[in-house]
């Protein structure tokens, strides 16, 4: 079962680790991959604003990031750039509330994918950077 409204709150020049861990299988999720977006919003279509991955399947393409630190912990690197190269930022700090999701599935082509969180990324400017008023 998927858990609802993970909401997170990234500052501007923040670097740090989202980690999820998965209680309720029965499987050891070693062999699956995960797959962790940001979109503007959950019915965003296109590319998403920032994307991790712990490896490929079907069509989407290694992009790392993310990885198993235990059997069922994910653990997922977030920095700045993170929301600055991403492929809708065109090189500006993209700040607000976005939409999140975390999927895992096997190998296989993730056939058996899972949602198994999803919430709110909030990306907030700093007073301590330039943009913030420094």
């Amino acid at each position: 079962m998927a858990t609802l409204n993970q909401n997170f709150t990234k500052f501007e020049e923040d670097t740090f680790f989202i980690q999820f861990t998965i209680t309720d299988v029965d499987t050891d999720l070693t062999d699956y991959n995960v797959y962790w977006a940001c979109h503007t919003s959950p019915t965003s279509s296109g590319n998403p604003l920032s994307v991790k991955t712990s490896g490929s399947w079907d069509s989407i393409d290694y992009v790392g990031g993310a990885e198993w630190t235990a059997a069922q912990t994910v653990r997922i690197s977030i920095s700045q750039s993170d929301f600055i190269d991403g492929p809708l930022n065109h090189g500006t700090l993209q700040t607000g509330s976005f939409y999140h999701e975390l999927v895992i599935g096997s190998l296989n082509n993730g056939e058996d994918s899972v949602v198994v969180s999803n919430g709110t990324f909030t990306v907030d400017p700093s007073l301590f950077t330039e943009k913030g008023g420094r």
